[in-house]
């Protein structure tokens, strides 16, 4: 794997990065158009999506950020593999990939989008458990804070068509798989594995110690999916800067106005020394 280094003010940089580097299988692929941005940003997507979940997004954000989406087992380019279900060693080979793709001469951020946002929080909390270079800013966007994630059991023992009909009232899934049978099936054991894997009982919820990373938390004002009381709890895992921000929209924001929130994250996660 390449190196991630290069100067970012070098129109061709991005673009000769791009053809040497990742693979369709590796954990991160560049999104954005290949142009140079001040600032690079890792996404990770909400339960059973993959990194085209951000594709808009990204180039929305096009010259702002330079944005890269997780690229999971068991969806997109690597639906053949298994999807993870050990939360740990998941976690260790993320971080381990971000450092590698990192751009060293450009500051980042992270950013987690719904069920996301666990695997963002705990990926930035390894970085920093490594001492490695923290991001600029975490980005939780529509999710609880862990301690407040509920575990749903019925949920992962339900049979096919009462899951299916539980995920549909959230919302969250396109028309074209919540109603195709065909299209369930072959999704379903991966959103089942990430609900258990990002929800379920494995998840720490007790005994974090707060990172010394700015957090930001976004969410729809007409959020109905959780309680938007609860979004401000996440600045008991921060001893660094936080932030609230209410925006228009519901609970999948993403998919609501991704050009919205390009322009949020942009402000959200500023280069270094530069306030929004």
């Amino acid at each position: 794997m390449t190196d991630v280094t290069g100067d970012e003010t070098d129109p061709d940089f991005a673009a000769d990065f791009r053809r040497t580097a990742p693979s369709a299988t590796d954990w991160f692929l560049p999104l954005s158009p290949p142009v140079s941005a001040p600032i690079q940003v890792f996404a990770f997507p909400n339960a059973g999506a993959g990194a085209g979940s951000f594709a808009a997004c990204a180039s929305e954000a096009a010259g702002r950020i330079d944005l890269w989406g997780a690229n999971l087992p068991g969806r997109e380019a690597r639906f053949p593999e298994p999807p993870r279900t050990d939360l740990g060693p998941l976690v260790t080979e993320l971080a381990d990939a971000l450092q590698r793709y990192r751009n060293h001469r450009r500051p980042y951020g992270i950013v987690g989008y719904c069920a996301g946002a666990v695997l963002a929080y705990l990926v930035a909390a390894e970085l920093s458990r490594r001492a490695a270079t923290p991001p600029s800013r975490l980005v939780i966007v529509s999710f609880l804070p862990p301690h407040r994630v509920q575990a749903d059991d019925d949920l992962l023992r339900a049979p096919s068509e009462e899951f299916w009909s539980r995920i549909a009232t959230l919302g969250g899934l396109p028309d074209e798989i919540a109603a195709q049978p065909d299209a369930r099936e072959l999704f379903e054991p991966t959103i089942r594995a990430d609900f258990a894997l990002l929800t379920g009982r494995s998840l720490p919820r007790d005994d974090m110690d707060p990172l010394d990373i700015p957090i930001t938390v976004l969410a729809g004002r007409d959020d109905h999916v959780f309680d938007t009381g609860y979004y401000a709890e996440w600045k008991q895992y921060s001893c660094a800067e936080f932030r609230l921000r209410l925006v228009p929209g519901d609970h999948w924001l993403l998919r609501g106005d991704p050009h919205a929130l390009a322009k949020i994250l942009s402000q959200e996660i500023p280069p270094s020394g530069i306030e929004p």
